[in-house]
């Protein structure tokens, strides 16, 4: 019993006590160099200690392949046993107070990084100890330069009681060992003064034997590990340490990818993230670079994470086996600082993280989620993307409806113009390969039994009439079945050629409709929100001043200042109803505006757009301007952008129709002689609004107007005075330039009498006496001469001493003309 109790303290790796042995308990020791050996006797120790070192590395060695074969039993630590004891009484970091920065710590423990802590290596105190005793009875071997790192510790750790080698994967007890030592170093530099020197050989070898209990034993996995092997999602909420930032070097052969149309990726920024137990790459966007740059997040911050995209390997992997394409993609939207005293791994909280319009980045990625109201929802659009030039087009839904329709009509002539083509083209096929026929008598006719024999001889017959009197009832339902099979054939060759050409002469109007929406969170804040191919249940499910929760909108950037988002596949949407809904939200209710409001300081339009009625009372093709009044003369312009007649605009905007318009862009009093209403894309015009408040405004103009003719034409007479007005403005000028002004104007009057008189030598002699009845067409031509004189006056005389420009004469200009010789002998033939 005796020897085989020896035996197994030799393959355990606990060596029998010596003299040379001495302290078991290590904690931080001092970097000293080795002590100079002077005497003889205390070589000879030394080199004892050494060979006895060798022999014991070689016995755990020996210990640890003998536990491969074997069966342990669990033995939980001693650290495990503490915490399930104290679970209710453990001490919360939360609770020691503000983190500080302790003077009188290790110049080590100060710069500890992990790349540092995978080679750092505790040094012993004394080099006469063979080997040195730590927490769960871990005996360790220290190197040849006194100190036990990384490789010392794992095999101790293998021939520790109760650890089975072969479960252990590759690489893991070095990797916990940097994360263990890293942590230690972490909280000694903040909480020393409260917890003292934690950084030490037994603190590492207890937590060691801790997480082994754990993750080997009870199969209790990490977040990341869950995550890498693929047995759970990188979207759920988390939080990790960062552990390094890291640039990628620039290939000379594959230069970076900066497209700024794809998702926002910083290029070659990337970050590593642990969970206190593995690590895993993740790259940033262009926000989180920016937050790197100014400081915000650096070595050692915390982050709360939601909504992670995993990908760079298709089949699970162990962290430690993980490829280096595996990375997680951040978006900083989703991304937040985590306290200091937050635990690693899965984060308390669930679901996507709550922002502000205000605090979303637009180079950010995806939005966690946003209360707000819809203020606005905008008509339906649709995107054509192949159009002539490459260049993209929005449509309208009047203005889509028409294209549509256009593009069908087109596509029917053409395949009208296709088919007659084709068949004429079989017509001419089937008449070069029939083959006549000779004269055949009555015995021969009655002879024939063929189908395809008796339909060609009917199809060549001068009178098939009396052709069909030769023939047996068997002879016609021969001659019946082929030819209608023969015109199956045809017509299924037929209809495969006017596929094949359709096919390659193709022009399809592909098109995308999208739905565009604007909202407004409780600080007044305002975003656009676009919905690629909305459903129907979806658009019937929103309306104006709902106030929803919007979950995974991307983030676009901004474009005049407004935030664009778009929405996708993920995207929810939770509308709130009754006490679900925020009190602080602000009133998006809907305003007619009256035209006597617009004016040059009018800036009282929400979100730039505004909402009217008038009657309509012009329209200008040439400049796509709409002009309107409304019953107390007030007039105003309307800028159709894209052209009345493309828009589908034609019909409604004929003299004396009232017009709802609805979202038309105010940007402000361009200085003109009326104020001007743009009609975008998101406007829309309509004789009959559904909308409560554009109804009740159309009825007051209603009801307003007592005779549309006299308005009609007192507007068109203003506007013409108006034009006139414009036309005929004199600009305050020297005197001189006033006396040739009066010059101008004599002879510009000398012009319109001789066109009078033109007019008059052409007309009536009566009209011609009275100088009131001229026609509106001469008024009109006075005014543009009188228009284009006024503009000329602007310019002023001209210098008498005009200056002339000598040019050298060429020599050729001096020859005499010589007429082109002629090739007789060629013209005669």
């Amino acid at each position: 019993k005796k020897r085989y109790r020896n035996e197994s303290e030799e393959l355990s790796g606990t060596p029998k006590r010596s003299k040379y042995e001495m302290v078991q308990d290590v904690s931080i020791l001092s970097e000293g160099k080795n002590s100079i050996i002077v005497d003889k006797d205390q070589k000879d120790v030394i080199e004892e200690i050494i060979e006895e070192r060798s022999m014991l590395k070689f016995k755990q060695s020996k210990a640890a392949k003998y536990k491969e074969k074997r069966s342990i039993a669990l033995i939980p630590g001693s650290l495990s046993k503490l915490r399930a004891e104290n679970k209710a009484t453990r001490i919360k970091l939360n609770t020691l107070g503000p983190l500080k920065r302790i003077k009188n710590c290790s110049s080590y423990v100060y710069s500890m990084t992990p790349e540092k802590a995978e080679k750092f290596r505790f040094p012993i105190r004394s080099q006469e100890m063979a080997t040195i005793t730590c927490g769960d009875n871990c005996t360790l071997i220290p190197g040849e330069d006194e100190c036990v790192g990384g490789g010392e510790v794992e095999r101790g750790f293998f021939a520790m009681t109760g650890v089975q080698p072969k479960h252990v994967p590759d690489g893991w007890v070095l990797n916990h060992y940097k994360w263990i030592v890293w942590s230690l170093s972490g909280i000694e530099r903040r909480l020393g003064h409260k917890l003292g020197r934690i950084l030490n050989i037994n603190n590492v070898l207890l937590r060691l034997k801790y997480r082994y209990d754990r993750e080997i034993d009870k199969a209790e996995r990490p977040v990341l590990r869950k995550i890498t092997e693929q047995d759970d999602i990188s979207q759920k909420s988390m939080v990790l340490c960062i552990s390094s930032i890291s640039t990628l070097k620039k290939s000379p052969n594959k230069p970076i990818d900066t497209n700024p149309k794809q998702i926002n990726t910083a290029p070659g920024v990337i970050i590593h993230l642990t969970d206190g137990w593995y690590s895993v790459s993740a790259s940033v966007d262009s926000a989180m670079c920016q937050l790197i740059q100014d400081g915000i997040v650096s070595l050692g911050t915390k982050l709360y994470i939601h909504g992670a995209e995993f990908g760079g390997v298709t089949s699970p992997c162990h962290p430690l086996d993980a490829p280096p394409t595996l990375r997680l993609k951040l978006h900083t939207n989703m991304v937040r600082r985590a306290s200091w005293w937050s635990r690693l791994g899965v984060a308390a909280l669930r679901g996507p993280l709550p922002s502000a319009l205000a605090a979303i980045k637009g180079d950010g990625g995806t939005v966690g989620r946003i209360t707000v109201t819809i203020a606005r929802i905008y008509p339906m659009q649709y995107m054509e993307k192949n159009t002539a030039g490459g260049r993209t087009v929005f449509r309208g839904e009047k203005a889509h409806n028409r294209y549509l329709n256009q593009q069908i009509q087109q596509s029917e002539v053409e395949v009208h113009k296709i088919v007659a083509e084709v068949e004429k083209e079989f017509e001419k096929s089937q008449t070069s390969q029939s083959k006549g026929r000779g004269r055949l008598s009555r015995r021969e006719i009655s002879k024939l039994n063929s189908g395809q024999e008796l339909a060609q001889l009917l199809e060549e017959a001068v009178d098939p009439s009396s052709l069909q009197d030769l023939l047996t009832p068997e002879q016609m339902e021969a001659a019946r079945r082929y030819q209608q099979q023969m015109g199956e054939e045809r017509q299924r060759k037929i209809h495969a050629e006017v596929q094949k050409r359709l096919y390659s002469q193709k022009k399809s109007y592909n098109f995308t409709p999208m739905c565009k929406m604007r909202i407004v969170d409780s600080a007044e804040d305002v975003a656009m929100v676009t919905i690629w191919r909305p459903n129907e249940e979806l658009l019937q499910g929103l309306s104006e001043g709902l106030a929803v929760n919007i979950n995974y909108l991307q983030a676009n950037g901004s474009r005049q200042g407004t935030m664009q988002l778009t929405a996708s596949k993920l995207t929810h949407w939770e509308p709130l109803l009754g006490s679900s809904a925020p009190q602080n939200l602000p009133d998006v209710t809907r305003t007619a505006t009256a035209l006597c409001l617009f004016s040059p300081g009018y800036n009282r339009a929400d979100y730039g757009e505004v909402d009217l009625v008038g009657v309509v009372f012009r329209v200008n093709i040439s400049c796509q301007l709409i002009y309107l009044v409304d019953h107390c003369g007030n007039i105003i312009s309307l800028k159709v952008w894209g052209g009345v007649k493309e828009c589908g605009y034609e019909e409604m905007t004929k003299d004396g129709t009232i017009l709802c318009i609805r979202n038309g862009s105010w940007r402000g009093h361009s200085g003109g002689r009326f104020c001007l209403v743009h009609v975008t894309e998101l406007t829309v015009l309509s004789c009959a609004p559904r909308m409560p408040h554009l109804l009740e405004a159309q009825q007051h103009l209603k009801d307003s107007i007592k005779d549309m003719q006299v308005l009609l034409h007192e507007a068109n007479s203003f506007l013409d005075k108006q034009f006139d007005q414009r036309a005929f403005q004199v600009n305050n000028e020297s005197v001189e330039k006033q006396n040739h002004s009066t010059s101008l104007v004599s002879a510009e009057d000398n012009i319109v009498n001789i066109q009078g008189k033109c007019n008059v030598k052409s007309g009536d002699v009566k009209k011609s006496e009275s100088s009131e009845s001229l026609p509106k067409l001469q008024d009109v031509r006075q005014r543009e001469i009188k228009s284009k004189m006024q503009t000329l006056q602007q310019f002023g005389t001209p210098n008498a001493s005009i200056r002339t420009l000598h040019s050298p004469v060429s020599a050729r200009l001096n020859k005499p003309f010589r007429a082109p010789l002629r090739n007789i002998e060629k013209n005669n033939t």
